[in-house]
């Protein structure tokens, strides 16, 4: 599966990370979408604000059971999650499509805690109090603004 990665450079210098999440949000209302803002030291501004939208693959799992959904639609039992989404990360070759790519996008998700026993024995003394994923991962098409620039970065990618 090759995927080609495009970034094009629009202009925003009337917009703020926050009223850009805010159209990206009325334009994909179905989707779920992040605003990451980075900051540092206190209120001193970070180098990028990134916002994510429309993902292409969403990754979840609950114990040994894995839900995907985008690209790639499947649901199965496995051992390891982790090798799963190691495997399907593999099949991505991105190719760069020229322009100046001030950042392009991952995966943004969390892992629970209890992910941990995938990697080292544990005893499994916890009990299931909330109906949560113990992985949930999406991979997003982005927008990316920096505090300087009157531009953004808009990057996605094409199949």
């Amino acid at each position: 599966m090759e995927l080609v990665f495009f970034s094009r450079q629009v202009l925003c210098d009337l917009d703020t990370p926050l009223s850009c999440y805010i159209k990206m949000k009325k334009a994909f209302p179905d989707t779920p979408a992040f605003l990451l803002e980075s900051v540092e030291q206190k209120e001193r501004l970070g180098r990028f604000s990134i916002i994510g939208f429309e993902p292409f693959l969403t990754f979840k799992s609950v114990e040994k059971e894995v839900i995907l959904k985008g690209m790639i639609e499947d649901r199965f039992e496995t051992e390891n999650p982790f090798l799963v989404l190691k495997e399907i990360f593999k099949k991505f070759h991105v190719s760069v499509d020229g322009g100046d790519i001030m950042c392009h996008g991952g995966a943004v998700g969390y892992a629970a805690y209890d992910v941990v026993r995938f990697f080292e024995k544990i005893p499994d003394l916890s009990k299931k109090t909330l109906d949560v994923y113990d992985l949930y991962l999406f991979s997003t098409h982005i927008l990316c603004q920096t505090p300087i620039s009157v531009s953004c970065s808009f990057s996605f990618f094409n199949d």
